[in-house]
């Protein structure tokens, strides 16, 4: 009985671990504005930078059904996950090229 307690409190020991070091981080992407004054801005939760852009790429070319074929991210951030306040600015467009639209 006594193996049985302890493997179940060496589990629970792991479950706890893992519920508390999160790696998974908050980034927000900006595009510019197409239309007049519409832009897109997508939210995704990842563990890297790289796999934030990727997912928001796939998800910009569904979204770009009902949109222009040729949009740009204008604004990259990295966001807290539990207050969504700005930690980081990853990327930003530099105003002298915010009229070029290039598919990226």
């Amino acid at each position: 009985m006594l193996p049985f307690l302890s493997i179940l409190a060496a589990v629970g020991a792991f479950v706890a671990i893992a519920m508390t070091v999160n790696t998974e981080k908050l980034y927000r992407f900006t595009s510019i504005t197409y239309g007049g004054d519409k832009r897109a801005i997508f939210e995704v939760r990842s563990t890297s930078a790289e796999s934030a852009r990727e997912a928001a790429r796939n998800t910009l070319a569904i979204y770009n059904s009902t949109a222009p074929k040729k949009l740009r991210w204008e604004l990259i951030e990295e966001l807290d996950p539990k207050t969504n306040k700005v930690l980081t600015i990853l990327y930003k467009l530099p105003e002298a090229t915010k009229e070029e639209v290039i598919n990226e």
